[in-house]
Order: C-alpha cells, then sequence, then structure tokens
C-alpha cells in the first residue's frame, strides 16, 4: 500500500513538474508574458528557473503528510509541526512569487527589432497615436507630470530623460503587456501603431546638458 501511495505521489509530482516546464517555456520563450528575476538560478539543458520547480519538489510531499495526519491515519498533528510546514509553504510562496520579474522583458523581446523605418509620417502617426493613448497619463511632453498620474502611487516614468539604453523591443513589450496602472495596449493598439508610438517617444527625450 505505501508503495503505491508513493508511485501515486511520484506521478503526480512529475505531472507538475512536466506541466510547469511547458508553462515557463509558453509564457518566457514563445509568448513573452512575462520575464525571470535577475537573481533566480536557471537551471542548465531545462531552462526553467529553479523556484517553479522546487514547489513540486516540496509541496506534494509536505501536503500529503499533511493530509494523511489530518484525516487520522496517525496522531494528531502538533502545533510545532504544523508552524514549521506553515513556514516552509508561505517561504515557498515568497521565493516563487519572486521568481518572475513582470517589469522586465525577457530576452526575446528586448532583442526584437522595430521593423518600421523610422520616417516623418511614421513619427507623426505615433504622435497621434500617443496623443489619443498616452497624454492624459504620460504629458504631452512625456514628463509624466499630469493630474491624472499624481493620483498614482507611482509616477510615470520621465521621456524627457530618456529611456537608460532600452532597446525598442523592450519599450514594445511594456507598451503591448502594460503594468500597474497602465493598461495592456496589445487588444487596443495595432501593431504597427505600438511601433510608432515607439518612434516618436524617441523624440520626447531631451538633450543631456551640455551635449552638441
Amino acid at each position: 500500500m505505501l508503495r503505491g501511495r508513493l508511485r501515486d505521489l511520484a506521478a503526480f509530482t512529475a505531472l507538475g513538474l512536466g506541466y510547469t516546464v511547458v508553462s515557463e517555456w509558453v509564457n518566457v520563450d514563445l509568448r513573452g508574458a512575462w520575464g525571470y528575476a535577475a537573481a533566480m538560478p536557471r537551471l542548465p539543458w531545462i531552462g526553467t528557473r529553479l523556484a517553479p520547480l522546487m514547489q513540486w519538489v516540496l509541496l506534494p510531499p509536505l501536503i500529503a503528510v499533511v493530509i494523511r495526519r489530518a484525516v487520522g491515519h496517525e496522531r494528531a498533528i502538533r502545533p510545532g509541526r504544523m508552524i514549521v510546514a506553515a513556514a516552509v509553504l508561505s517561504g515557498l510562496f515568497a521565493i516563487q512569487a519572486n521568481a518572475h520579474d513582470l517589469s522586465k522583458p525577457p530576452v526575446s523581446a528586448a532583442e526584437r527589432a522595430n521593423p518600421l523605418t523610422r520616417s516623418e509620417t511614421v513619427v507623426a502617426s505615433g504622435k497621434s497615436v500617443y496623443e489619443k493613448q498616452c497624454a492624459l497619463c504620460h504629458g504631452p511632453s512625456g514628463s509624466g507630470n499630469t493630474p491624472a498620474a499624481s493620483a498614482f502611487s507611482h509616477r510615470p516614468p520621465d521621456f524627457t530623460k530618456g529611456f537608460n539604453a532600452q532597446t525598442d523591443g523592450e519599450l514594445f513589450w511594456k507598451v503591448t503587456k502594460g503594468g500597474g496602472p497602465m493598461p495592456a495596449y496589445e487588444a487596443i493598439l495595432t501593431d504597427e501603431q505600438r511601433w510608432q508610438v515607439i518612434h516618436y517617444l524617441r523624440t520626447l527625450a531631451r538633450p543631456a546638458p551640455g551635449a552638441d
């Protein structure tokens, strides 16, 4: 009987591990829905980071022990053991929550090139989209100093200061996926409109003092 339970537990764990590997691959590498936090170790060959896999190594055995004791197969669970179990779960959830950095584009998105060549027409189209969709919060000049933005806990970035070497692909990903109070524009703007906006955003950066 014990061998059968261990086999079921192993099958459940293997199923969870397989689902996690596939899910992380689809959402990180294919869809670009999120990136990994830089501090989270990435396992070689598999490519998945450590925390999403560790939850399937630690949680199933822990849950099995707790359930077995709770239904009366063994003596009642001691409070001390419950505290330890709760601490393990809390720590694991905290690690898992920090495994993904939803504000950081995946490498595949960052390396994506802008398919539109910059021109006056493209920039003008991007400006038109910006004024309709973005200026309310980011401001006409891109400074982020607007009445609407003052209601946010985090003020929008100041576009006039430039983009700290962010690629067009990174900016496109952020416009596409949104974040915080900014909505995702994936279903609002076409790909072409989002790329046009990126070209226009580049024009908002002011030259550094003393620059030619």
